[in-house]
């Protein structure tokens, strides 16, 4: 996060990516990436990255977070599977029943 407006000047770069788990380890809240301390930090990062305007903002993207990522200009939002995989599986099941 100390670098990340030297970060985006390199080019050939298309997308800085924020870790949230891995973020959370390195500031001491391994397992927590939901600490105040490490949402307060991906989201000043993020905002830094697509402030920019030179490379997009990524970072892991639950659900119910959509919105708020996407107001923090990141522009690479990385869903793991298993969101989808759950949420056609409830879909489908309810409508067998």
């Amino acid at each position: 996060l100390e670098n990340i407006d030297e970060i985006v000047q390199v080019e050939h770069i298309d997308v800085v990516f924020i870790a949230p788990n891995d973020l959370a380890q390195a500031m001491g809240f391994q397992g927590q990436p939901e600490h105040p301390e490490v949402a307060s930090a991906i989201d000043e990062g993020l905002r830094r990255i697509a402030a920019s305007g030179k490379v997009a903002a990524g970072t892991n993207c639950a659900p119910g977070s959509v919105e708020r990522f996407l107001e923090l200009g990141t522009r690479f939002l990385y869903v793991n599977y298993d969101a989808f995989i759950v949420s056609g599986a409830k879909n489908y099941l309810n409508s067998v029943r």
